[in-house]
């Protein structure tokens, strides 16, 4: 073979390989996002809220601040009350609980929809308290 028909060559099988992947590029199925993991963390007695799981340390690292935060203030307001010598009534914050109450669900419709559930047995729950307190 020589040089002009080896020139002339290289660039078809090139050609030839680049158009044979794209084909196979559009005959594999597009993959579908993964949906966004959800955990349903307890924070009060009747409060809960769906935080997605990626997001949990960020928001446990949230509240930490934010109860840091208030205790500053808290202790600034003593300080305050102590100096003007004012009786200081107000108690310390207290940090709030995250309590993991269930984890890897997919997407924030079923987070939701698990809050409900719960709400709605705590609601059946005190209903059951209340009539065995009449009776």
């Amino acid at each position: 073979m020589d040089r002009r028909s080896f020139l002339i060559c290289v660039p078809l099988f090139l050609c030839l390989g680049a158009f044979s992947l794209s084909a196979d590029a559009k005959d594999k199925p597009e993959k579908k996002p993964k949906p966004v993991m959800f955990v349903v963390a307890q924070t009060g007695p009747e409060s809960f809220e769906a935080i997605p799981a990626k997001g949990l340390k960020k928001h446990k690292a949230d509240m930490a601040k934010e109860h840091k935060e208030a205790v500053k203030a808290w202790k600034e307001a003593k300080k305050a009350a102590k100096k003007a010598k004012e009786k200081f009534t107000d108690k310390k914050p207290k940090a709030k609980a995250l309590k993991i109450v269930a984890q890897n669900l997919k997407g924030q419709e079923e987070a939701d929809a698990h809050i409900a559930k719960l709400l709605e047995a705590i609601r059946k729950a005190k209903e059951k308290k209340e009539g065995k307190k009449k009776s």
